[in-house]
């Protein structure tokens, strides 16, 4: 969060704007905004907390609007998954700067396929965007809800998706 507010001081413009300027509007993300509690959001999902037994409830409200760096923005599928491809793609970074960045160290799957995953979490409300580097396939996958063993059951989903979608399979 710290970090957000030095970039935007050392770009002389507000955090948000500068990742509208050089993400979002280049990625075609025009769905992507800040979550504020305070602004009407059209199509803002309502948020749920799934307990280990028992129905979803509405999850408590968050104000996340200090967190501009640290995963303060509500956002669509589509959305991320045009960032994340105009990242693999090098329209967001030259290619030289993902080669250094993500390829040496990107973990592998038991299959030994290369897999860039990010994923977060808050109340109510997670997302996880995941490519295998090898075949090239990109799988988002959003929730309003979420529960225990979120983590396990959406990477063994992307797995299966993968499988699925990957013309080499």
């Amino acid at each position: 969060m710290l970090l957000s507010r030095v970039l935007g001081a050392a770009a002389g413009r507000p955090f948000p704007l500068r990742v509208r300027e050089r993400v979002l509007g280049p990625a075609g993300a025009v769905h992507t905004v800040i979550d504020d509690p305070t602004t009407d959001i059209p199509g803002r999902a309502a948020f749920y907390s799934v307990p280990g037994r028992g129905a979803p409830r509405p999850a408590p409200a968050v104000d996340n609007a200090c967190k501009w760096g640290a995963g303060a923005y509500l956002s669509t599928a589509a959305d991320l998954l045009g960032i994340y491809c105009a990242t693999l793609q090098g329209d967001l970074l030259r290619p030289t700067t993902l080669q250094r960045m993500v390829f040496p160290g990107a973990p592998r799957d038991p299959s030994g396929r290369r897999i860039l995953e990010i994923s977060g979490w808050g109340e109510g409300a997670a997302a996880f965007t995941a490519a295998d580097l090898d075949s090239g396939v990109v799988i988002v996958l959003l929730s309003n809800a979420i529960g225990p063993d979120y983590g396990p059951r959406v990477q063994r989903a992307f797995g299966r998706l993968r499988d699925l979608f990957d013309p080499a399979r």
